[in-house]
């Protein structure tokens, strides 16, 4: 085992000296992805989630949401289910972590809440993929997701309900506003450099092993990076093309699971559930895929990606400013935590 370790090193650095053009072509369109697609609807999104679910601002709408009777979850479950469906990745990752750290569901049931809570955002699919294919096809393998998503929550994957009692939903203090928002925007900025550097990796291995392998390139565009997936099906077009545009954004691609397991595992949560409603949920997404183009027969307009704004500088200009931004909100986070602690008596 030893052996293959050091064999499998010395081949990728090979590979990489070889293969530097694929290398370079391959970065630099998963870092044009990351800059035209994901972060600007993700950075935001994961600011605001984690606002909402430190503070309880939503607590009185949630309180309406029979998260117990339906799934068998806690009601503090409910903020992190809904922003996760509606944020898309990696926002129901990061709040199931974050209650599992309150001590407010149990890591049961967290894992369980990731599971259920861990689909592509609305911007992304209906905005990427409705422009690859059609906007009403991108509504549609979004609204799949969610319904399969709230059906496994309620029949087949059920919470135990653990720490659901009403002194335990939701936590006897809450950080004041600004110490909240300073935390929220370093640990958005964080995980959205996480996110770029997962999604630039994998989609240049599965370039690099498409070269390499080229019968193979369906399964190495739609395993490794969902948006590739998305993308190569487009550019193949037809039935067999909208399938595996359904099983990429159904599956979400290894790159999504990698980032979900660095929320999940520092908290011990285990990641089986996750694993089991994506391939699931790649099924499912195929079927309904096929199902609709069989009525609509849509045409894709081939094209991987929107950017012809992008340039290199601009890419690394957003990776720098998120650094710089995530680093300047927790200084001042830990500033306005020792004045909180400070003025107390």
């Amino acid at each position: 085992m030893k052996y293959l370790s050091s064999l499998f090193t010395v081949s990728s650095m090979i590979l990489l000296l070889v293969m530097g053009d694929t290398v370079n072509t391959a970065v630099l369109s998963s870092l044009e992805l990351c800059v035209t697609r994901v972060i600007p609807p993700l950075f935001p999104s994961m600011v605001l989630s984690s606002v909402i679910i430190s503070m309880n601002l939503a607590e009185p709408l949630y309180r309406y949401l029979p998260t117990e009777k339906w799934f068998g979850l806690p009601r503090c479950a409910a903020p992190v289910l809904i922003t996760g469906l509606l944020c898309g990745f990696p926002v129901g990752a990061s709040g199931c972590a974050q209650l599992v750290r309150e001590n407010r569901i149990s890591r049961k049931d967290a894992a369980v809440l990731c599971a259920v809570s861990s689909a592509a955002g609305p911007a992304f699919v209906i905005g990427s993929v409705g422009q690859w294919w059609t906007k009403e096809y991108g509504l549609v393998l979004w609204l799949t997701q969610v319904v399969f998503c709230l059906f496994s929550a309620a029949f087949v994957l059920r919470g135990s309900g653990e720490y659901g009692s009403a002194e335990s939903d939701f936590p006897p203090s809450v950080p004041c506003l600004p110490v909240c928002f300073c935390r929220s925007v370093a640990s958005a900025a964080s995980s959205c450099l996480t996110v770029t550097a997962y999604i630039t990796f994998f989609g240049t291995a599965a370039e690099v092993l498409s070269q390499l392998i080229p019968p193979l390139t369906p399964l190495f565009s739609v395993i490794p990076e969902f948006s590739r997936g998305a993308a190569f099906g487009a550019r193949t077009g037809g039935m067999s093309g909208i399938i595996m545009t359904g099983a990429a954004v159904g599956f979400s691609g290894i790159s999504v699971l990698m980032q979900t397991a660095s929320f999940l595992v520092p908290e011990n949560i285990s990641l089986r559930p996750v694993l089991g409603i994506k391939i699931a949920g790649m099924a499912v997404s195929s079927a309904v895929s096929a199902v609709y183009y069989t009525f609509r027969k849509p045409a894709p307009s081939g094209l991987p990606v929107s950017g012809s704004v992008f340039s290199l500088p601009a890419a690394f200009a957003v990776i720098f400013l998120l650094g710089l931004l995530a680093d300047t909100a927790k200084s001042l986070s830990k500033r306005l935590k020792r004045t909180e602690t400070r003025g107390k008596p």
